[in-house]
């Protein structure tokens, strides 16, 4: 009867809600309603007890838009100067948003960087009363800005002479102004001559262009704004004995505070970074050094006490394998004495060469990931698919370079990539046996839940390698043929979808460790949309993310776990969707929802739920909750996997009392019978102990959380159509494992169907995964609100599960929507 119940839950709401949301949105006073829980918020009356009057409220609409939209943008342009006197005359045009602003009433930091036969240095101009410095006129945003200085001379750096105006320089103001992000205005001089050695768009990859954790700089600060005052030498900071005050240390410090002593990296007193989660590698310089002449000045950063440790932090954090002596060197070192290129290696360069970028597969060589620079230059196509009784047939091809490869060669060599025919590993050139494989899936509505085809919660079945065998070549054209299993012949999907996994592998013309010089590539995982029944193909899933825009935070590192699943968002939400849950390993380590580290009977996968959820974990709060509410305990995410358990919150306190630490703990489970590596589940055996690593990230994500484009197509960000995008899964219902001792394997039966799992709507997921608090009072208003206006945590069993959901769906708006355009 719960199903039967639910649907008219629906019903209900869909036929009230064009009439009471109208009035709710604009906070009138909530209607009487059929019995439920009570409204919020001047909302009441969508299947709730009689509300009490509702608070006054904002429209709707109006609040998502505000909410979701950046503004207090600022923007500069036309910027000149020129010398009056002993003054300087300083010009630009600024707006907010795109509207000329004339708002800002005062400066409060004025700095002209010089370079004098190539060396820069660095002055603030005084900021006391003896100094004048005053913004002269302003009109349709047209600033004149009057830097002044008196004999007196600046408090701060060496007094510039009368003639500073001109030269190799560079300068920077900050202005404020009365409810108004601080404005940052920098700009070169027309002799400036400085290498820039970091781009602007290098930073905005991952911090956008809206100043996001730049404290009080803010909008809209640049590279070239920062080495202004981080001028790269005569900079020594006198709360820094022995570091430069120099923009090199500062990043690379930030960046790597995570693999710092004490996983931290302290400027002085007042400013420290700590664990800072930097989504890609420190020794791939390119990511942020991402011209030649930029990454070439990188690589030839010579080996010295301060360069080394702007990112090492302390000689005692370096490898083993250097001599104990470094641990006593302080500043006044002089590294070049050895490290000259004969005695040792002189560069850094010479150092990261040959480095693993981890479970990734990477190669560091010059300051680039050659996994990821060969693997841009391969394109793999799959160019059809056609079905014949159990059996599967797809073509594909492959280009390196724009030009067309062959996909069954067996000798690797430069521009000669392999895919799945290079024969066995060979250690002396770096050569691995191929991990290619097709991976498929199948939909319901818009999404790949895979009912009934995985022994694992809303999983694919599984993947079937490419080998000689099944794959054969004409004309630079390959045909792989292989047998679907059984619960893929059965399933009543209409459309699928296959992903071409793994990594070809290609030689490089230079060996970048001893006689290696093969390297597994980072080439894109195609995909391919196709009719279950024929194989032809059918309309893309809607686009929802850019794979692109994730690459640019999580260069070479995105989706490491497998090895052979690279860089494309359209394979990932195979696996990675709204039926996922890892309840059946939670049901392997005999874990209750009293017991779990969440308080959860399990937790979805999908990434609509698990991105939110993550990438904001790390913020004070979450989304529309303040610092200073009385008992915050912000929400945590975590996944029991069979190689470790995971955790991401803003702290580990917020875990509870039952979180062991991080690290290998003691587990107990089942009776399963497993290996035990790093890599590999535990081993139970009759519910004695096991060890399992422990997890735990608290993300610092660089960005505004209301910054969708970061991620999200334009157009893909919103509530989701409930039409098309499947329903949450928050309780996968009778679970089992495949692996446990003694009981025949249920998992595909079991977990494969989704007529049990408890769901949530679409848009109470993408919602409630940003909008989380754990402060209970205001989680019970979130969740009545969300649940109103969609419904409440179901399993709808006896009326076909979240199909139901779909087919009631289709043709009629969810009441969110009447509000929240």
């Amino acid at each position: 009867m719960r199903g039967k119940k639910s649907l008219l839950r629906l019903l209900v709401i869909g036929l009230m809600s064009a009439g009471l949301m109208l009035g709710g949105c604009s906070g009138d006073d909530g209607s009487p309603g059929a019995p439920g829980l009570p409204g919020q918020d001047g909302r009441d009356g969508q299947d709730g007890l009689p509300g009490a009057p509702g608070a006054p409220g904002n429209d709707g609409a109006t609040i998502l838009k505000n909410v979701h939209t950046l503004s207090n943008k600022v923007s500069f342009s036309q910027p000149s100067v020129q010398a009056d006197g002993n003054d300087l005359l300083i010009r630009f045009n600024l707006k907010v948003d795109g509207v000329n602003n004339n708002s800002y009433t005062g400066i409060n930091r004025a700095v002209v960087m010089q370079g004098v036969a190539g060396v820069y240095s660095r002055t603030a101009f005084d900021r006391s009363a003896n100094y004048s410095n005053t913004i002269e006129s302003v009109s349709s945003g047209n600033y004149v800005l009057r830097i002044a200085r008196t004999a007196a001379g600046a408090t701060a750096g060496a007094p510039l002479p009368a003639s500073f105006f001109g030269t190799d320089a560079r300068y920077y103001v900050r202005m404020a102004g009365a409810g108004l992000p601080n404005a940052s205005v920098s700009f070169a001089d027309e002799a400036y001559a400085r290498v820039d050695l970091v781009s602007n768009q290098a930073c905005i990859n991952c911090h956008g262009d809206q100043g996001v954790n730049f404290g009080h700089h803010t909008f809209p600060f640049t590279a070239e704004a920062c080495i202004t005052c981080h001028a790269p030498v005569n900079n020594v900071s006198a709360a820094k004995v022995d570091h430069q005050n120099s923009l090199a240390e500062i990043i690379h410090g930030i960046h790597n505070s995570y693999n710092m002593p004490n996983n931290t990296y302290t400027y002085d007193a007042s400013y420290a970074w700590k664990k800072v989660t930097y989504p890609t590698y420190m020794t791939n310089c390119s990511v942020c050094h991402d011209s030649t002449p930029a990454l070439a000045a990188a690589n030839q950063m010579p080996v010295t006490y301060a360069n080394c440790l702007s990112c090492h932090g302390s000689m005692t954090n370096f490898s083993s394998n250097l001599p104990g002596s470094h641990a006593t060197f302080t500043a006044a070192i002089n590294c070049q004495g050895c490290h000259n290129g004969t005695t040792a290696r002189a560069t850094v360069a010479d150092y990261h060469n040959g480095l693993a970028t981890g479970r990734a597969g990477g190669v560091i060589f010059n300051g680039q990931d050659l996994s990821v620079v060969e693997g841009d230059k391969i394109d793999m196509t799959i160019t059809g698919v056609s079905i014949s009784g159990a059996n599967m047939s797809v073509t594909w091809t492959a280009t390196y370079d724009g030009n067309p490869v062959n996909p069954c060669n067996t000798t690797v060599g430069v521009g000669a990539p392999i895919f799945h025919a290079g024969g066995a590993a060979n250690a002396a050139t770096g050569q691995v046996a191929s991990n290619m494989s097709f991976l498929r899936a199948y939909a319901q509505g818009d999404d790949w839940v895979n009912v009934g085809v995985g022994n694992a919660p809303g999983q694919p079945a599984g993947a079937t390698n490419l080998t000689t065998g099944n794959t054969s070549c004409s004309a630079n054209v390959a045909t792989t043929t292989f047998a679907l299993t059984a619960e893929e012949q059965a399933t009543q999907a209409t459309r699928g979808v296959v992903a071409l996994q793994g990594k070809p592998q290609v030689a490089v013309s230079a060996p970048y460790s001893g006689t290696q010089n093969v390297v597994r590539t980072r080439a894109f995982t195609p995909t391919y949309e196709f009719a279950k029944s024929t194989g032809a193909a059918v309309d893309p899933r809607r686009e929802i993310v850019d794979s692109r825009a994730c690459l640019k935070c999580h260069v070479g590192s995105m989706y490491q776990h497998g090895g052979n699943r690279v860089d494309n968002i359209d394979m990932c939400v195979m696996c990675h969707n709204e039926a996922s849950s890892e309840q059946n390993v939670r049901y392997l380590f005999d874990v209750t929802d009293a017991e779990a580290y969440d308080g959860k009977v399990g937790q979805t996968y999908g990434f609509k739920s698990l991105l939110h959820a993550i990438h904001s974990a790390g913020k004070s709060g979450r989304v529309g909750l303040t610092n200073d509410v009385a008992g915050r305990n912000d929400q945590i995410t975590v996944l029991y996997r069979t190689n470790g358990i995971y955790a991401w919150g803003p702290s580990e306190s917020a875990l509870g009392p039952n979180w062991p630490g991080t690290g290998s703990q003691v587990v107990y489970g089942s009776t399963y019978l497993g290996t035990t590596s790093t890599n590999n589940p535990p081993t139970f055996t009759n519910n004695q102990p096991a060890t399992i690593g422990h997890n735990f990230h608290a993300p610092t994500y660089p960005r505004f959380l209301n910054d969708c484009q970061a991620c999200h197509v334009a157009g893909g960000y919103g509530l989701p159509d409930q039409g098309v995008a499947v329903a949450t899964t928050v309780d996968a219902g009778t679970v089992n494992h495949a692996n446990i001792s003694g009981q025949a394997d249920q998992s595909i039966a079991d977990n494969g169907n989704q007529n049990d799992d408890v769901l949530i709507s679409p848009a109470t997921s993408a919602c409630m995964s940003c909008h989380h608090t754990a402060v209970p009072s205001e989680l019970a208003k979130r969740e009545a609100h969300a649940f109103q206006m969609s419904f409440y945590p179901d399993d709808f069993g006896a009326l076909n599960g979240r199909n139901e959901v779909l087919n009631f769906a289709r043709g009629t708006v969810e009441t969110c929507l009447f509000c929240h355009q």
